[in-house]
C-alpha cells in the first residue's frame, strides 16, 4: 500500500453507489464470482467466474463476491446473507464507507519471475538478473533457476 492511500469499509445492501462513485481509469478491471446453484449446473459453472474490463453498467447484484481495480483503486467485496462487506482502498475511498486508518509499518515490495515473458534491460539489476547471450544458455539457467527456486535477499523469486 502507498502511503497515501485510504482504506475504508462497510456493510452495505448494494453495491452501485460506491462502484459509480470512484473514477475508474479505462485500464480498469473486474475480476467477479457467483457460486452456481447445482454442483453439475454447467452454464453456472461456465459463466461463474469472469476477469475482464470494467463495465460501468454491470448488475453487481448478480455478482456474490468480487473486486475492480486500476492503478488508483481497489474494490473488494462479498456478499454475506443480504449484506455486502466491502472494503476499498486507494488515492480516494467511497463517500458510503468508512474510512478506516492502516499505518504502514513497512513498505515491501515483491517481484516475480514469469515464465514465457522477457525480463525488460532495465529491470534486471533490480532483480537480480544477468542477461544471456544464447537462447540455449537462457534456456538452461530457466530450468535451473525453478529447480532451486531460490529466493533472493529482497524476498523476490526470479530467475
Amino acid at each position: 500500500m502507498m502511503m497515501n492511500e485510504q482504506t475504508a469499509w462497510a456493510l452495505l445492501p448494494d453495491l452501485t453507489a460506491p462502484v459509480r462513485s470512484l473514477r475508474w481509469s479505462a485500464q480498469a478491471a473486474m475480476y467477479l464470482e457467483r457460486v452456481p446453484l447445482a454442483l453439475l449446473d454447467e452454464p453456472g459453472i461456465r459463466d461463474g467466474i469472469r476477469f475482464e474490463s470494467y463495465q460501468d453498467d454491470m448488475d453487481w447484484s448478480a455478482w456474490q463476491r468480487g473486486r475492480i481495480f486500476d492503478e488508483q483503486h481497489e474494490l473488494k467485496w462479498e456478499r454475506v446473507n443480504d449484506r455486502l462487506h466491502i472494503v476499498s482502498c486507494g488515492q480516494h475511498v467511497p463517500a458510503e464507507l468508512t474510512p478506516f486508518p492502516l499505518p504502514a509499518v513497512r513498505v515491501e515490495e515483491r517481484c516475480y519471475y514469469t515464465w514465457g515473458k522477457r525480463v525488460k534491460t532495465q529491470d534486471c539489476a533490480r532483480i537480480g538478473y544477468r542477461p544471456m547471450k544464447s537462447l540455449l544458455s537462457r534456456c538452461k539457467f530457466r530450468a535451473f533457476s525453478a529447480i532451486r527456486q531460490r529466493t533472493r535477499p529482497c524476498g523476490c523469486r526470479c530467475a
